[in-house]
């Protein structure tokens, strides 16, 4: 920069997000400070927060995490309800006060709806398929026939633990591949 030669326009960038980075990095602070409040608020308001789950929901990586946890949750809830006593309708109507994440609110939600107007909770759940995978709507089925639907959760919570569990500490080598194509972009773009 000192000796006015053309350099590369790569280089140009790299040379003014430094400076920039060097001379206002109060800004980006304040920045920074002022989106992670913005995303803390906007994840509280009903509209976002459907938005920001099925982001999540529907992100390759993500989407195994989130509907492994979620499933757990849900499963686990519902065999301690249920072995308590509870009806399924009451603990539906629980769980879909207590679950965090919106879509899965609004399938608890419509299964109660349904298991109140006579249908079966395997039914109601067939109805979601990106919430309820075949999976869970066929272990459910095989419960509600054979009158130890306590018990179904009770393994499909398991069942869901142990596949998180699979899923975390295998997050390295899922990751993998994302983290030598971004390393390469970086180091080609230096490079450059």
């Amino acid at each position: 920069k000192s000796l006015s030669v053309a350099v590369p326009l790569s280089t140009q960038i790299f040379i003014v997000a430094a400076e920039f980075a060097g001379n206002y990095w109060y800004i980006i602070t304040v920045a920074f400070i002022a989106l992670s409040v913005g995303l803390v608020v906007m994840s509280k308001t009903p509209k976002t927060k459907i938005f920001i789950h099925s982001l999540i929901f529907h992100l390759p990586i993500s989407h195994r995490f989130s509907e492994s946890s979620n499933l757990a949750n849900f499963c686990q809830s519902m065999s301690l309800m249920l072995k308590g006593g509870v009806t399924v309708d009451e603990a539906l109507d629980i769980m879909s006060r207590a679950l965090n994440n919106s879509l899965y609110q609004r399938a608890v939600l419509e299964a109660l709806t349904r298991v109140r107007k006579g249908s079966t909770l395997s039914e109601a759940m067939q109805l979601h398929p990106n919430q309820f995978p075949p999976l869970t709507t066929r272990m459910v089925r095989v419960g509600e026939l054979s009158g130890n639907l306590a018990e179904t959760f009770d393994y499909l919570a398991e069942f869901f633990e142990d596949e998180l569990d699979a899923l975390s500490k295998n997050l390295s080598t899922i990751l993998e591949p994302f983290l030598l194509i971004i390393i390469g972009l970086l180091v080609g773009f230096i490079a450059m």
